[in-house]
């Protein structure tokens, strides 16, 4: 499953070995089963949730967070247990919580 453009290096590859499709994150989203994959939005590094560092968010960072808080904002009415990043630990498990 891809969940953002950039992260296609190895993909073909990958699906290729394992007899897999590849699927973007729209189709994917119907096979995620309660868990909402958040893609480079933010980070799951440790125990709190963050925003990548300002360098990494393009030349307005304080726009981009605020983007991401407005698209975020409608997380908690959504019916999910797990929260997938494409860096960092998956929250497994009661992640409306975090």
């Amino acid at each position: 499953m891809l969940t953002s453009g950039h992260h296609n290096r190895d993909a073909s590859e990958c699906a290729q070995e394992l007899g897999i499709p590849i699927r973007a994150s729209r189709q994917a989203a119907e096979h995620l089963g309660g868990a909402i994959a958040i893609a480079d939005g933010i980070n799951g590094y440790g125990e709190t949730l963050a925003f990548f560092p300002d360098e990494l968010l393009g030349d307005h960072p304080d726009r981009v967070k605020e983007g991401l808080k407005q698209a975020f904002a409608g997380l908690p009415e959504r019916d999910f247990e797990h929260l997938l990043f494409a860096h960092g630990e998956p929250v497994i498990g009661h992640a409306r919580r975090r």
